[in-house]
């Protein structure tokens, strides 16, 4: 038996229900530790948080840059927010000429938290995208295949039915007049000659 599933957005909004104060837009960097944001690379952009001691100097070492996080302007939190700005400076200088893929191993193999922007062709080959079965390719009389988009929430018993490309202009029209509207084919012979069909 079908279970029913209700995902509402709102529930995320707890802290203004509970006091009332509207979020302030603050961008790709979080206000309260640095580095954090996003950064470009040679082939694309990689999102990274800093927010503690031990983690920037995970990060500074796997990068090859460990005296950085002795650098006395970065050697709190507190310290590397109040210099955001030229320490932002440098970690773009080290982040530009990498690829993502490089960045990527560096600072998960190192547990720095960090994650790649993607741009929409990079998404669907994402193994966790992969994995969860976001995209369906199914046959198509036309283009040979269709890909598109599955149903974001997965029921664990309620599994997905098949996907079927949609159907064609008219494809449909003879099983909707003679089964659905049970016309007889006098009367749509009739609605042909009008050009209604």
């Amino acid at each position: 038996m079908p279970k029913r599933c209700e995902v509402a957005t709102t529930v995320a909004m707890a802290n203004y229900l509970a006091n009332g104060q509207l979020p302030q837009r603050v961008g790709n960097s979080a206000p309260t530790s640095s580095p954090s944001g996003v950064y470009p690379c040679a082939d694309g952009e990689v999102l990274i948080s800093s927010p503690t001691n031990d983690v920037f100097r995970r990060m500074c070492t796997a990068l090859g840059h460990g005296k950085l996080a002795d650098d006395p302007r970065y050697a709190t939190n507190q310290l590397r927010v109040d210099n955001r700005v030229a320490l932002m400076r440098k970690m773009e200088e080290i982040f530009a000429p990498r690829k993502r893929v490089e960045l990527m191993e560096l600072l998960e193999a190192n547990t720095v938290p960090c994650a790649p922007i993607y741009a929409m062709n990079d998404v669907f080959n994402d193994p966790q995208v992969k994995h969860r079965v976001n995209s369906v390719e199914v046959p198509h009389p036309t283009v040979k295949k269709m890909a598109f988009g599955t149903n974001p929430i997965h029921m664990s018993e309620t599994p997905p039915a098949d996907y079927t490309a949609p159907p064609a202009v008219g494809e449909h029209t003879m099983h909707v007049l003679t089964n659905i509207l049970k016309l007889d084919a006098e009367r749509i012979d009739e609605l042909r000659g009008k050009k209604v069909v």
